[in-house]
């Protein structure tokens, strides 16, 4: 069966690719020689006109874009690594702060530069996750190399724009990236149940049923060593 036969549907009006090929093979600028086709099922018709891999690139992406829309989805996460007893609270807050110091723990990022703040709409934090901001908003451009993306839906080098709110015990991070995907964490130490402190990551993905399988899986394989360069950047200097 071509692949993604979830696309395909009788008298819709709603142009449709057929790919023939296994499903690890359906992004144009990763084969050669698939039949790649446009098939509108406009009332059971069965009129195919053939294109070119390079032809049906545009028409994938705009089709990816409509399908994003309608099927966007939200997901919720939560992280926490223990902070070594002797390290104050509060030099946790202050590295949470520290905006550059956080984009450097990305483990995907190889670029990144300062932006102005946008200031119709300014940044601002959502009414539900229940903190208070105690600075202004400033923004980032990000540039990640991330390889586990499938070829043609982003590109690999994947740009994004991060808005840091500080907030009363970390920072507010919100990711907006391609294809309408938006990354809301709340950085935090906490209390711990046992008197200490701990890191917690407290992240909500919005995007596309067809990425927040990826997504999420790219936050699950590499908090550890996020939280880890974190905890060990407090533990140089713990006072």
């Amino acid at each position: 069966m071509p692949w993604p036969a979830w696309l395909l549907g009788r008298g819709t009006t709603l142009p449709t690719l057929v790919v023939s090929g296994s499903p690890a093979a359906v992004l144009p600028h990763e084969t050669v020689g698939l039949d790649i086709r446009l098939q509108p099922r406009y009332f059971g018709a069965e009129s195919i006109p053939t294109y070119t891999q390079d032809q049906c690139f545009g028409i994938y992406t705009s089709a990816v874009l409509i399908m994003s829309s309608l099927f966007n989805t939200t997901a919720a996460l939560q992280h926490a690594t223990s902070i070594p007893a002797g390290i104050a609270p509060e030099r946790g807050v202050e590295l949470l702060q520290g905006h550059e110091f956080f984009i450097q723990c990305d483990p995907h990022m190889i670029k990144y530069e300062a932006i102005d703040t946008p200031s119709d709409p300014e940044p601002t934090l959502p009414d539900d996750r229940g903190v208070k901001a105690v600075a202004a908003p400033k923004c980032y451009q990000v540039t990640d190399k991330v390889h586990a993306l499938p070829a043609g839906l982003w590109d690999s080098d994947v740009v994004s724009t991060y808005e840091f709110i500080n907030i009363e015990r970390g920072v507010f991070v919100r990711i907006r990236s391609p294809l309408n995907t938006t990354m809301e964490t709340v950085w935090e130490i906490r209390e711990s149940d046992d008197g200490g402190s701990e890191l917690v990551e407290d992240v909500v993905i919005k995007c596309s049923r067809l990425l927040v399988g990826i997504v999420k899986n790219t936050c699950e394989t590499g908090w550890k060593g996020i939280h880890g360069k974190m905890v060990g950047k407090l533990e140089q200097s713990p006072e």
